[in-house]
């Protein structure tokens, strides 16, 4: 906790950020692979890094720690929230799909990402550009996250 704002509640204000969004925050690259299989962790950073903008990248990087946060005070053998942040993540940050199994394998990679237990290869840009610090995104981030 931070400043008496609790987990749950700085992953509520996330979500509505997120569900406020333009545009799936996932890049195309990912949405199509995505489409086939469940990529490795590994792989959908890769992806998401070349892909995303320094402020969408950086979205997605706080939000998965932010979780991850929550899930470490989560008793470990209760897989319950990690399935549902993963599953309503998947329909904020990728586009609709139809697909019950397109829709599976986007939670399941995002379930990946969430896990303690697996090596979290996204990290944070060093410094923010001067776009992104013009974007309201990266502001609203980090006033969520000071």
């Amino acid at each position: 906790e931070r400043a008496g704002v609790t987990p749950e509640a700085a992953a509520g204000a996330l979500m509505e950020l997120m569900e406020s969004l333009p545009y799936p925050l996932m890049p195309v690259g990912l949405v199509q692979v995505c489409e086939l299989c469940v990529p490795t962790v590994d792989a959908a950073c890769s992806i998401m890094k070349d892909q995303m903008s320094k402020c969408d990248y950086s979205m997605a990087f706080v939000a998965i720690q932010l979780f991850r946060s929550y899930l470490e005070l989560q008793p470990i053998e209760d897989l319950r929230p990690l399935d549902h942040i993963a599953a309503v993540l998947a329909t904020v940050w990728f586009p609709p799909s139809a697909s019950i199994d397109v829709c599976t394998r986007r939670a399941t990679l995002l379930s990946n990402l969430l896990r303690i237990e697996n090596r979290c290869p996204l990290c944070p840009y060093s410094s923010p550009t001067d776009s992104d610090v013009d974007n309201p995104i990266y502001s609203m981030f980090r006033d969520l996250m000071s």
